[in-house]
């Protein structure tokens, strides 16, 4: 039994492969007041902004039914997109833009909305504010206030061979491997220790300060040496012996933050420490999960 009961808002279908980071939900545009669209991309490298609003039907009722012109933008952007991210990425601007990743690079865009002058509703585009282009396939991304930096968001990019690479918006900051690296998998960063959280070939879950990781490789010219990596160490570590779907981290405003991670078989929480909070073993195989307070 259920504690929730869920009811249908607005829905609409997209014939689309894709993974779980290709959904966003932000305000993308920087609407005035605040109002958050609904991005997703996909592997045939088509991107779609949804912006879900109700109408007044015939008979004077409010109706939240799709309608094509829900549809703020559509394009192709002719690569396979892995993730979508939102944040202050361009910098001198306090605005959100859009980050798309691809396998061998990274763009940056920002959403132009014009208003429209007739009945044909706003017209909207992608302008391209910067890209970054990688010697290495990328698997994800995650974004923060690295080194507890202020106005802005940083972020690092996993490769599929365990390389990490911190990038300061315009400009690469570092890169440096994972010790013991086998597959990628997924991973998240928690700002109240400033800590990249991964997930090591053995199943446990290994949280690395950042400054750990700007320090391990300083002395290190040549990317491709994967030297750099075995200098590092985690500062803590946790076996959960179950292969990880997902990582969560919630640090909201006036609460202490935790870790959540969701298994094949098993629910985690931690507290950012590494200190188990609970576990609660699932009747279930999961797929997905998001976490958030009420």
């Amino acid at each position: 039994m259920s504690l929730f009961k869920a009811r249908d808002w607005w829905s609409t279908v997209v014939e689309e492969e894709c993974d779980v980071g290709c959904l966003l939900i932000c305000n993308i545009n920087n609407e005035d007041p605040p109002k958050d669209k609904i991005i997703v991309g996909g592997f045939s490298g088509t991107l779609r902004i949804f912006d879900p609003q109700g109408h007044t039907t015939e008979d004077g009722t409010v109706s939240y039914d799709y309608r094509p012109d829900h549809v703020l933008l559509e394009t192709t952007l002719n690569y396979p997109i892995i993730q979508l991210a939102a944040g202050k990425f361009v910098s001198g601007s306090d605005e959100n833009h859009l980050l798309v990743l691809y396998p061998d690079r990274l763009t940056v865009y920002s959403l132009i909305v014009t208003t429209g002058q007739t009945g044909y509703g706003h017209q909207s585009k992608l302008n391209t504010a910067y890209q970054h282009m990688f010697q290495r396939h990328a698997h994800s991304l995650v974004t923060g206030h690295f080194g507890s930096v202020k106005g802005k968001d940083l972020f690092a990019v996993l490769s599929l061979d365990g390389c990490i690479t911190v990038y300061e918006q315009e400009s690469i900051g570092f890169s440096c491997f994972l010790p013991g690296f086998l597959l990628p998998g997924p991973w998240g960063y928690t700002p109240k220790s400033d800590s990249f959280l991964v997930v090591g070939a053995d199943w446990s879950l290994q949280c690395y300060k950042y400054q750990s990781l700007a320090t391990s490789n300083e002395n290190e010219k040549d990317t491709n040496n994967k030297s750099g990596g075995r200098r590092l160490a985690p500062e803590w570590t946790y076996q959960l012996g179950e292969a990880v779907l997902d990582v969560i981290v919630l640090s909201p405003q006036g609460f202490p933050p935790c870790i959540v991670i969701l298994t094949h078989h098993s629910f985690f929480c931690f507290k950012d420490n590494g200190v188990l909070k609970f576990v609660k073993k699932l009747e279930y195989n999961p797929s997905s999960f998001t976490a958030y307070y009420i």
